[in-house]
């Protein structure tokens, strides 16, 4: 039960990352990106992941990140979430947010302890369900 919940609430994660604030920069490899290319770099200041598992929901910050858009296509990125930072919004009561918290960065679910981070890596885009 617990690793179903563990894996599902993970793939949650994964598919409620929202619009991030980002802003443009020129490419720090050296390199001289085609003039179609931008990379961005995600604001974390102003960009958070929003989690959702049944009632309850909060958001988890992102530590930092970035897109590379080429032909105003994503086509790479690379997110680093601070998954220790998990946060609820939904429990006005404290001590029952601490509990959901301290359930949530266990080592039955997130096991914070042990992976601080997580990073979502973008390698690959299948633009194909789109036509």
């Amino acid at each position: 039960m617990f690793k179903y919940f563990s894996l599902l609430f993970f793939l949650t994660l994964i598919f409620l990352i929202p619009s991030f604030a980002l802003s443009s920069i020129p490419s720090q490899n050296g390199q001289k990106e085609k003039a179609d290319t931008v990379i961005y770099v995600i604001d974390t200041i102003n960009s958070n992941i929003n989690w959702s598992c049944d009632l309850h929901h909060g958001f988890i910050p992102l530590e930092r990140g970035t897109l590379k858009v080429v032909n105003d296509s994503i086509v790479a990125g690379r997110i680093m979430i601070k998954m220790d930072s998990i946060t609820d919004t939904d429990i006005d009561y404290e001590l029952m947010r601490k509990t959901l918290l301290n359930t949530l960065r266990s080592k039955q679910f997130l096991n914070t302890e042990k992976y601080h981070y997580a990073t979502f890596i973008i390698d690959q885009v299948d633009y194909s369900w789109c036509d």
